[in-house]
């Protein structure tokens, strides 16, 4: 009984030492290798060129694929349709934000610039905000985004809301209207 499991075992490391070579045969590139007796009629495997040659063919396979990949993405922007247009005019109320933090734009928070946080316009949009209040307004560029608290339309800086009177009170009814980039915007006496 001893020598049927010792026999076992030798018989089992020589099956797997066989196929460790068929694996490191065909991963060479030379295969499995030649049964007794038989004579090995594979013909030799070009050097370098095929080598080459397969990289050449993966290289324009991914080429292929990328050109897919942005054919398929243009389909699906053109589907899309254009962006929505951008309000005009919004009615809503206002806050202010300080900090030294990071905006979404990716420059640094200045609270002494006329900037302002908003929800959706792009960025660079200029925006006139007029406290409902007190009739008072500033133009203010949108550098960031926000604000995330519920009822609110725009987060002023620092700067925008000493100019609109709101750092006392820190929220005010305020209307916004997009200022057209093509002309300067006007302000109110």
């Amino acid at each position: 009984m001893g020598d049927r499991s010792e026999h076992s075992r030798w018989w089992l490391a020589g099956v797997a030492a066989a196929l460790f070579a068929v694996a490191v045969a065909s991963a060479a590139g030379a295969g499995p290798p030649a049964a007794h007796g038989a004579a090995a009629s594979k013909a030799p495997a070009k050097p370098s060129t095929a080598k080459s040659g397969t990289a050449e063919a993966r290289r324009k396979a991914a080429l292929a694929a990328r050109r897919k990949e942005a054919a398929r993405i243009a389909r699906i922007i053109k589907a899309a349709g254009p962006p929505p247009p951008v309000r005009k005019q919004y009615d809503g109320v206002a806050s202010f934000y300080t900090g030294r933090q990071r905006t979404a734009s990716g420059g640094r928070y200045n609270e002494h610039a006329m900037t302002a946080a908003h929800r959706s316009l792009p960025f660079g949009t200029r925006v006139r905000v007029e406290d409902r209040r007190t009739g008072r307004s500033v133009l203010v560029t949108i550098t960031d985004r926000g604000p995330y608290k519920r009822g609110r339309i725009i987060d002023l800086s620092r700067a925008a809301a000493r100019a609109l009177g709101l750092s006392q009170r820190g929220v005010t009814r305020v209307h916004l209207i997009v200022v057209p980039k093509d002309r300067p915007a006007k302000r109110k006496a």
